[in-house]
């Protein structure tokens, strides 16, 4: 049965499609990390310009591998695959100029024989007829083409035929996201945590869904529930990072940030700009300069790095400005 984890890749990104121009073709790396486990040997990663898929290539097991020939311009990257049990997407820009390179972080648990973790397998995967499984299957398989209307309908038609499969309702709840219909997402993500209260890929979409809504304390309290029984990782510290900043907790955005850079992570460069920006609001300058500084140093993308270096001259500017105040004593990250 396959699986749908999607994870949290660009906190402060940009708009997944665009038309691409017509510049010269670029090579794109992309490292492939799992949150928990071995890289699945049999992981494919797939590009696709709205729903068009443009690009197909299997990921080795050091989850490294080169995207080439592709025109600069904004895509969706998409992984997964027949005997994988994860889907997962987000954003890729390729640059006109400049280094193109992306982290792609898989949320979940996996070995090197793509098999689940006990604890992963629902009683209804075990349940189903040998029909709904091929159906599914096949709605899996439309929905990696990116057919994603097709997708939806063959999936709806899977939840008439076992109405207690939460998997089916999540990945709905992904399709229709994916189509800008997000109140059916959020209702077939809901519905997911209806019948499976501890899905961990239902509570990830559904703290992601809940801040692209803007629901920065709902997503709060569903990223404590994925929590639980979950290792500590880069991810949701990011995630809950982002939520604070934008609910204006500062100090709690500050800590976050702090926690996620402390652990190991290869995606997750935007935290220094959360960091930077909570300083900034609590009129602290010089760190925020600090955090933007340590961002440009991860980032490789130039545009983000270039708006990162105008911020950091407004801010020097702002601190020419102001009398020399102490260092607070309870501030969270260090210069």
């Amino acid at each position: 049965m396959q699986r749908s984890l999607v994870s949290a890749l660009l906190l402060l990104g940009s708009s997944i499609f665009s038309l691409a121009s017509d510049s010269e073709v670029r090579s794109c790396h992309v490292q492939v990390v799992m949150s928990s486990g071995a890289v699945p040997a049999k992981l494919k990663l797939q590009i696709f310009d709205g729903n068009r898929r443009i690009r197909e290539v299997r990921v080795p097991e050091t989850g490294s591998t080169t995207i080439t020939d592709l025109v600069p311009g904004d895509y969706r990257m998409q992984t997964g695959g027949v005997d994988t049990n994860f889907l997962t997407a987000g954003p890729l820009h390729v640059p006109s100029s400049g280094p193109c390179e992306l982290g792609f972080t898989i949320v979940g648990r996996a070995d090197s024989h793509n098999t689940l973790a006990d604890d992963d397998v629902e009683v209804e995967d075990l349940r189903i007829s040998s029909r709904v499984r091929s159906l599914f299957q096949s709605a899996f398989a439309e929905f990696e083409r990116g057919e994603l209307q097709k997708a939806r309908d063959s999936f709806i038609e899977v939840t008439k035929l076992a109405p207690r499969l939460s998997r089916a309702y999540n990945i709905l709840g992904v399709i229709c996201n994916q189509l800008e219909d997000h109140r059916s997402g959020r209702q077939y993500l809901e519905k997911a945590l209806e019948l499976n209260p501890h899905s961990k890929p239902a509570l990830m979409n559904l703290a992601k869904l809940s801040i692209v809504e803007r629901r920065f304390d709902e997503a709060l309290m569903i990223l404590e529930r994925y929590r639980i029984g979950t290792p500590d990782i880069a991810d949701l510290h990011a995630m809950e990072a982002e939520a604070f900043l934008k609910l204006g907790k500062y100090n709690e955005a500050i800590r976050e940030a702090k926690a996620s850079h402390a652990l190991s992570h290869t995606n997750w460069a935007t935290v220094h700009v959360i960091a930077a920006e909570s300083f900034a609001a609590l009129h602290q300058p010089d760190y925020a300069v600090s955090e933007y500084r340590q961002f440009i140093a991860e980032c490789n993308q130039q545009p983000m790095r270039e708006q990162a270096t105008r911020r950091i001259s407004e801010l020097t500017s702002v601190a020419l400005q102001q009398p020399s105040t102490p260092v607070p004593m309870n501030s969270l990250l260090s210069r």
